[in-house]
């Protein structure tokens, strides 16, 4: 299968757009700590998008690797500032945690799903069992009851809740929505996009073991939870699912059985781009299967994406003032 590109027509040479610019500082959050600095997800994500880096200044690409930070900033709820949070509301607990019991990395958190619910949902189950073994610990080292666990687990879990549904997830919507202007179902549904571009750049790297299943975050969230209601009813629909048909295919394949010169692929775009991955600048064929399909699903978002977002919304990128990068052919 090759990720040929989509049989769009060719865009009107540059749209520009301004607000968008904003958008992409949704589409920056996403992206913030996969690779090496929030800074590269920002140009990520303009990439991937299609918006053009060059009319973005200082103050917008600080507010982007700001806006990174919704979804990868977990300082609230580490050491002493969780201690505060679970202090308020079980003091006697609170006073017995160890120093070190908060210690988990940044990814463990936020790290879901877009549409995911919170800390109970399946995709966060990589954080739930960091806090099951600090839970033994607990009651081994520290003396905890298995009733003072139980509350301390619905404590812990409900100020994770709380943290993404009333704080992170309602942030990253209404950015979203002031900087295209779209109606509430397709502000969500780009918002799963841009989150999930995040999540794809995390994939890349070589610390994942805090990430879901990759399949998770394609099929469920990319495609059904974004690619599929984003475009459903535009002009793009059709095209939509032809990209969607790809990304399907690129994750369906066993890794010895690809057919996709992801090599040839990835050797093809801009420097800026490739810098990007530095792991598979230095030797692709090493990269892990969810490595590769990572990437797989990146650069065919990157082929796409943009000639689908301006055939779908260019009155509303117009509107905005978001200028969009040519695609050629």
């Amino acid at each position: 299968m090759k990720i040929s590109k989509t049989n769009h027509r060719a865009p009107s040479t540059t749209l520009y757009i301004y607000p968008l610019l904003i958008c992409t500082c949704i589409l920056t959050a996403f992206i913030a700590v996969g690779l090496p600095a929030a800074k590269d997800h920002t140009l990520l994500t303009l990439k991937v998008m299609g918006i053009d880096e060059n009319y973005t200044n200082a103050s917008l690409n600080r507010f982007l690797n700001d806006f990174s930070s919704t979804i990868d900033n977990a300082e609230e709820l580490q050491a002493d500032r969780l201690k505060n949070k679970i202090r308020q509301k079980a003091p006697e607990l609170a006073a017995k945690l160890p120093d070190d019991f908060s210690s988990v990395k940044h990814r463990y958190f936020f790290h879901w799903g877009y549409n995911a619910g919170g800390p109970y949902d399946n995709s966060a189950k990589p954080l739930r069992n960091q806090f099951e073994e600090k839970f033994v610990a607990l009651k081994k080292k520290a003396g905890f009851t298995e009733e003072e666990i139980k509350t301390l687990r619905k404590v812990l879990y409900d100020i994770f809740a709380y943290e993404w549904n009333q704080i992170r997830k309602p942030k990253l919507k209404q950015t979203t929505r002031s900087a295209f202007g779209l109606p509430s179902d397709k502000t969500t549904a780009l918002a799963t996009i841009v989150y999930e571009i995040h999540i794809l750049a995390d994939f890349t790297t070589e610390d994942r073991d805090a990430l879901s299943e990759l399949k998770f975050h394609v099929r469920k969230e990319l495609i059904d939870n974004g690619l599929k209601k984003l475009f459903r009813g535009t002009h793009e629909s059709a095209n939509a699912e032809k990209t969607i048909s790809k990304i399907e295919d690129s994750i369906a394949i066993p890794m010895n059985n690809e057919t996709i010169d992801l090599k040839s692929l990835f050797e093809k775009e801009d420097p800026a781009f490739k810098n990007l991955f530095p792991m598979a600048r230095t030797n692709i064929t090493r990269l892990s299967r969810d490595q590769r399909q990572a990437l797989t699903v990146l650069l065919i978002l990157k082929q796409d994406l943009p000639l689908l977002l301006q055939g779908a919304f260019s009155t509303h990128l117009n509107s905005k003032g978001i200028p969009m990068v040519s695609q050629k052919g």
